[in-house]
């Protein structure tokens, strides 16, 4: 019976973690939840999880590389990394690790799965974790709709796969009917059959008011407010949904896709990302030396900031699209540039040439095109006559299948979990004591589960 340690799991995940929680049980393996906050240990013991809370301690002159990691908060939190930011976020990770060591100590688990937040207490519980011999595996959203990217290292940026080089992939068979099915469900913005939600517990009163007391000893106001109201982020959202369509300009055009300031994929992969309107700018001035093109900008989920849109706005031959229309936008451009967003995988799937400004899963030399400012009028013709398309073919067939599990993070389906079940047992080296083989099937239910009609 392995061992496996959530480590410091999101709320707002929780639906992910306890139907993996289920599965991993239910095969014979030990789970733990790990926590390094109150509010989270106060929750997840309410959901009846065996919970670790790793609180805070006075520090110790113990090894660790906490200013690197905490530099990392200061960027996640857009604060300076220098001076008293720094100071603070360090002595705020230092506070935790002796704690975590006592842990591991007292009881080693054999994997720890770390999910989505790129926070110096994670990338802390994987340093420590290492330290031990256990065994990582990061997990976080994927590339397209309703898929995890996987990697032992982390994600995105620090993923091993950007990282590679082309030739590393040249032993990989394509598998095209994969790939045109991932297309497919993209632009038809196919969404698994969810498994049932179990009922969502509400955490004590008492607890609550405890953990909000004791955030405001620490002069914590947000952790103080989190105690009573965090637990509701475990229930269902309401995914949108939108009928609305894209529009093309009615001539060539390059599609600009845009990110949220607060995205950690410009926080922490991408070295002082434009701004939007500077970017937008950019792509005008590039696609002018080529041929008359218009620019089509997508803006994020969630929009922007007045500050940010209004700009925009005022440019011309400039498109404006909502964000449900990115798939369909990149798809069908003559070539997309953005910092990092993940839908340009969308463009690699449809043949179009990528440029992008920051690190990202897909940012291998042959596949996309790393590009700067001051750079992209000469990059953007060159990236459109560059094309290696059964590189491409091979690259994507490798990250789609292999670097990600085909399971929702909001909507897990029963293929889903199976996938992440089958990459946490392959990663211990040993199968399941108990229950039956599991099947899993890297690839979209529609179109891969559509039999092809017979003669």
């Amino acid at each position: 019976m392995a061992h496996v340690l959530f480590g410091s799991p999101a709320i707002a995940r929780f639906h992910l973690h306890e139907r993996l929680q289920r599965e991993l049980r239910a095969r014979g393996h030990r789970v733990t939840v790990l926590c390094t906050d109150a509010v989270a240990a106060t929750f997840w013991a309410a959901q009846s999880s065996a919970v670790v809370h790793v609180a805070a301690a006075a520090p110790e002159p113990l090894a660790a590389p906490l200013q690197e990691l905490a530099a990392g908060d200061c960027r996640r939190r857009r604060r300076p990394v220098h001076g008293p930011w720094l100071r603070r976020a360090t002595t705020a990770l230092a506070r935790r690790l002796p704690n975590l060591l006592r842990l591991f100590d007292a009881d080693c688990p054999d994997l720890v799965l770390l999910h989505q937040q790129r926070s110096g207490c994670q990338r802390l519980i994987q340093h420590v974790a290492g330290e031990y011999g256990s065994r990582v595996l990061w997990t976080g959203d994927g590339l397209l709709p309703h898929t995890l990217q996987l990697d032992e290292q982390g994600l995105d940026g620090d993923a091993t796969a950007g990282r590679r080089s082309a030739f590393e992939y040249r032993t990989v068979r394509s598998d095209g009917r994969f790939l045109a099915a991932a297309l497919s469900a993209l632009l038809g913005r196919t969404a698994p059959v969810p498994l049932s939600r179990r009922l969502l517990r509400v955490p004590p009163w008492r607890a609550r008011v405890r953990d909000a007391l004791l955030a405001l000893l620490g002069q914590d106001e947000h952790g103080a407010l989190a105690a009573f109201d965090a637990w509701r982020t475990a229930a269902p959202r309401l995914l949108a949904t939108t009928d609305r369509a894209f529009e093309p300009p009615t001539r060539a055009f390059v599609t600009v896709l845009l990110q949220r300031e607060d995205d950690d994929r410009l926080l922490l992969d991408a070295v002082a990302a434009p701004r939007p309107v500077d970017l937008v700018r950019a792509v005008r001035a590039a696609t002018a030396t080529i041929r008359p093109m218009s620019v089509v900008a997508v803006l994020p989920t969630g929009g922007l900031l007045a500050s940010e849109l209004a700009p925009l706005r005022r440019l011309a031959d400039v498109q404006l699209e909502h964000d449900v229309v990115a798939a369909d936008a990149a798809a069908t451009a003559t070539a997309v540039v953005t910092v990092n967003h993940p839908l340009a995988v969308g463009a690699l799937l449809a043949g179009t040439p990528v440029l992008h400004l920051g690190r990202a899963l897909y940012g291998v030399a042959g596949i996309a095109h790393h590009t700067q400012l001051d750079t992209l009028a000469a990059d953007l013709p060159f990236a459109l006559g560059d094309d290696q398309p059964e590189l491409r073919l091979r690259f994507l067939t490798w990250l789609l299948a292999h670097g990600h599990v085909w399971c929702s993070p909001d909507l897990p389906d029963h293929n889903g979990i199976a996938g992440l079940v089958l990459e946490i047992e392959t990663r211990l080296a040993e199968r399941s004591p108990t229950g039956a083989r599991l099947r899993y099937r890297a690839g979209p239910a529609w179109p891969l589960a559509v039999e092809s009609p017979g003669p």
